[in-house]
């Protein structure tokens, strides 16, 4: 496999489980601000980046949250080794040191 096959062969798990991941965090955010528990808002926090109306801040926001969020997971599968591994669980040479194996043990 080439090195960009490697990199995308489970990118349509990675970006639903991002797009889970994320607004479920989401959810669990709004619900602990609706419940007292928190005053953060995250996606109204990320919008006032790029606007100052109150409505408008809130609907980018979950966009940028959202894309961020999606971003993060993708990063992260692509740092983690599980992601480079050959079939015959020996690492690719392209990545001598991925992840915690950059350690000594």
């Amino acid at each position: 496999m080439t090195l960009i096959r490697e990199l995308f062969a489970n990118i349509d798990a990675v970006l639903l489980w991002s797009l889970v991941a994320t607004g479920l965090m989401t959810i669990i955010l709004q619900g602990s601000q609706s419940f007292g528990l928190s005053r953060l808002s995250l996606p109204y926090l990320f919008g006032t980046v790029a606007t100052s109306d109150r409505r408008w801040a809130v609907f980018l926001g979950y966009g940028f949250y959202t894309a961020g969020g999606s971003l993060f997971a993708l990063l992260y599968f692509w740092s983690s080794p599980a992601s480079v591994m050959q079939p015959g669980g020996s690492e690719p040479s392209w990545a001598p040191c991925t992840g915690w194996r950059c350690l000594p043990c």
